[in-house]
């Protein structure tokens, strides 16, 4: 395995986007060369005694071709092989913080793991993630395998990890603590202060949101998903949206997304299916979008197993030297998706449901 540092170099030098989840399993997977923390933790984790580890191999970012029935090459984060006395052993994990999971990612994997199970291989996948995201074995392993499959979340893996005390152990934990991974489970003075609020403060989301905004969005795109969408966005992926679904693999949105930043992004934006019908002409639009419109920016347009996206982001402080914000906020996502709406006159292909 190359050094931490050249494969981080790599991984950055590769991407444009972020990789923040790639970027935490580089560091994380050094953790995993010391056979008896790899023991400890699979012990940890796993309803089994792991121990008599040897010939442990630990690589990231690996890719496997796809099989018949995949629509995609699968990369497990990190894949671990060993052997467990004399039993051959192979870990996939995957890892999610602010994303949640890929296409039939987890199956794919799974599918990948169960060739080697035939082979007599002992097989486990883990899912860690930051939010609660369950999901059912019977969903993810085929009928009749034997691949164990784990689910932790990353306070687990902080809360593990630091029972383990060693120099760079300690610097994986204060990185976490920067990330908020480790997930203290205590309410804070500002957290309080903003559960006495939060009915106001969504009261004025909602009144950005409804009105006006809502009549664009059912003008242009058809009528929106129903309110308690909003509470599952900011359940699982930390932003409160007004959403459309189009039926076709695409979806458009506007409404606030929650950052480590000091405000929100006000952001209106449009995102396609990884199979969505004429997938690639609706990327090429967004592509255009990305190349041509200054405010516009394009997310994983260049790969076809993700789900990928054009948004209009700008910060709420933007709009409070505003008299009204409410109206000054929904004067931009009216502004936007008409903007949104017109890219069918230039792209006939994205065929708005109205």
């Amino acid at each position: 395995m190359n050094s931490l540092f050249g494969r981080l170099y790599n991984l950055l030098k590769a991407q444009e986007k972020d990789v923040l989840e790639d970027y935490l399993t580089e560091i994380v997977a050094d953790i995993f060369e010391d056979p008896e923390l790899l023991a400890d933790f699979l012990t940890h984790f796993t309803d089994e005694q792991w121990d008599e580890l040897s010939q442990v191999e630990v690589t990231t970012q690996k890719t496997y071709a796809k099989l018949s029935g995949h629509a995609s090459d699968s990369r497990p984060d990190l894949v671990i092989s060993l052997r467990k006395g004399q039993k051959p052993c192979l870990v996939f994990f995957e890892n999610k913080i602010d994303s949640g999971e890929g296409h039939e990612q987890l199956k794919r994997y799974a599918d990948h793991l169960q060739l080697h199970e035939q082979d007599g291989v002992n097989t486990t996948l883990f899912y860690v993630t930051k939010r609660h995201d369950p999901k059912k074995r019977d969903e993810v392993i085929q009928t009749g395998s034997r691949t164990k499959f784990r689910q932790l979340r990353w306070y687990e893996f902080y809360k593990w990890l630091s029972k383990h005390p060693n120099p760079y152990g300690q610097k994986i934990l204060s990185y976490m603590e920067e990330m908020q991974l480790n997930e203290t489970r205590k309410f804070l003075p500002q957290d309080v202060y903003a559960l006495q609020h939060m009915g106001r403060l969504q009261s004025m989301m909602d009144a950005s949101l409804d009105g006006a905004v809502d009549e664009t969005m059912t003008k242009y795109f058809g009528k929106a998903i129903g309110w308690s969408n909003r509470n599952v966005q900011m359940r699982d992926l930390d932003r409160y949206i007004k959403t459309n679904d189009q039926g076709n693999g695409i979806w458009v949105a506007c409404g606030y997304y929650f950052t480590d930043d000091d405000y929100p992004l006000v952001s209106v934006m449009m995102e396609v299916n990884p199979n969505a019908k004429d997938r690639a002409g609706i990327v090429a639009a967004m592509k255009w979008v990305d190349e041509n419109r200054d405010e516009w920016q394009g997310e994983d347009l260049q790969d076809p197993t993700k789900w990928s996206s054009i948004s209009c982001d700008v910060s709420l402080l933007h709009f409070l030297g505003e008299d009204d914000h409410i109206l000054a906020i929904q004067k931009f996502f009216i502004e936007k998706l008409g903007e949104m709406h017109q890219l069918a006159q230039q792209f006939p292909q994205l065929e708005w449901k109205i």
